[in-house]
């Protein structure tokens, strides 16, 4: 019997195409002269973290325990491995739950480049075979992921930050007062009195020192500079001179910023101009060439020459995710009210009428009736009943 997580390339006599056992055509097999073999294709194996009767478990999409909940916590799924907790302690499992590396670990954080940091007094990195691969050493900060990314870690040493690489080796020293990840082959780090960016040879690129700064995005930095906001490029040279009080990072050539408090926030380009001008109460991000706007206390939805395709109406939304957004009718804009999804002509596309609701990922949707979660396809149909004290999004397991 097939696998539930497989599909079956079955004949279909009608052409010279063969059919999948979910009904789908498969053109890649058109021509093919045997087509009374059977060849199967495996999917990849989802899974979501959630919580039930006071202890955690792992569903698959049809929302059967795939891995019972047996844990205190689990969380999400990176590079085939999960972080689950047992009798207080941090372990990791695989797909089909069994235990690969004991639970052990006062805190430990998510594998990023086949490596997990882990807290055990010190902070050290293992392998997911749970063997240390550095041995702990390191100063704990909560507010720090400790992870690798292009092949350096930031670490604390005392009360001064430096990178590791994956031998362990201090290859950028413990100077800095503050250091953040590296992201395309730049890293910002606060020292002296200022923050400035390094490359991965530890030199200073940026060495002016700002009030505050942001990673490079779309070519550019956010950073603030007597208290203004402005944008540098990776020469230090400043594209948008500091003159805003608020500002997001660039994303597809656009920015949100807002130059005082009466105006509101408006849409500038890579020249720092308005396209559209300060107006709002809030603004957010262009997705699928639509941003989720707030005038008047109500949200609505303009498009990239601000233009309100769907007006303002709704007490909270969220951004548009495949083709439908989460919409909030009777709230506070925090809590309250019912949610439903309207589609990008405005028009409700599922009824108003959960506690709480999630944006679409992969065709599915957790919402909240009452106390319980669980998950909707894009019809609003119940694919996975409400059941869950909390629910996760599916995450890749393999």
């Amino acid at each position: 019997m097939a696998d539930e997580h497989e599909l079956l390339i079955l004949p279909n006599r009608g052409d010279s195409s063969i059919v999948l056992s979910d009904g789908r055509k498969s053109l890649a097999a058109r021509g093919r002269k045997d087509a009374s073999s059977l060849v199967k294709r495996k999917e990849p194996l989802c899974l979501a973290s959630v919580k039930v009767n006071g202890r955690c478990g792992y569903i698959d999409r049809t929302g059967q325990f795939a891995i019972s909940p047996e844990f205190e916590w689990t969380g999400d799924f990176s590079e085939n491995l999960a972080k689950v907790r047992v009798e207080g302690l941090l372990g990791f499992i695989g797909k089909t739950g069994k235990i690969v590396i004991e639970a052990q670990f006062d805190e430990a954080n998510d594998f990023s480049e086949c490596m997990a940091a882990v807290e055990m007094d010190k902070i050290g990195f293992i392998n997911k075979t749970g063997q240390f691969a550095i041995w702990p050493q390191f100063d704990w900060d909560s507010t720090h992921l400790y992870q690798f990314k292009g092949g350096l870690a930031a670490v604390k040493l005392g009360d001064k930050w430096g990178y590791i690489d994956k031998s362990g080796k201090l290859v950028i020293q413990a100077k800095f007062d503050s250091a953040e990840d590296f992201s395309d082959g730049t890293a910002r780090v606060y020292f002296g009195e200022g923050w400035g960016y390094i490359d991965i040879a530890g030199k200073f690129i940026i060495n002016r020192k700002f009030d505050r700064s942001d990673t490079f995005s779309d070519g550019l930095a956010l950073v603030k500079l007597n208290g203004k906001w402005g944008y540098i490029d990776k020469t230090e040279e400043f594209v948008i001179a500091p003159q805003f009080i608020a500002a997001w990072r660039f994303l597809d050539g656009v920015a949100v910023a807002a130059r005082n408090d009466k105006e509101g926030w408006g849409y500038i380009d890579k020249t720092g101009e308005f396209f559209i001008s300060p107006q709002f109460e809030e603004a957010g991000n262009f997705r699928d060439g639509l941003a989720m706007v707030r005038i008047g206390g109500r949200y609505g939805f303009i498009d990239r020459t601000g233009e309100y395709l769907i007006g303002p109406q709704f007490d909270q939304v969220r951004t548009f995710a495949e083709g439908l957004a989460m919409v909030n009718l009777g709230g506070n804009g925090v809590f309250g009210g019912k949610h439903g999804f309207i589609d990008r002509s405005g028009n409700i596309a599922i009824k108003v009428q959960f506690d709480d609701a999630y944006s679409f990922e992969d065709g599915l949707a957790r919402v909240r009736i009452g106390d319980k979660w669980g998950y909707i396809d894009k019809t609003g149909t119940f694919v996975i009943t409400p059941q869950f004290y909390w629910a996760r999004p599916f995450r890749r397991a393999e």
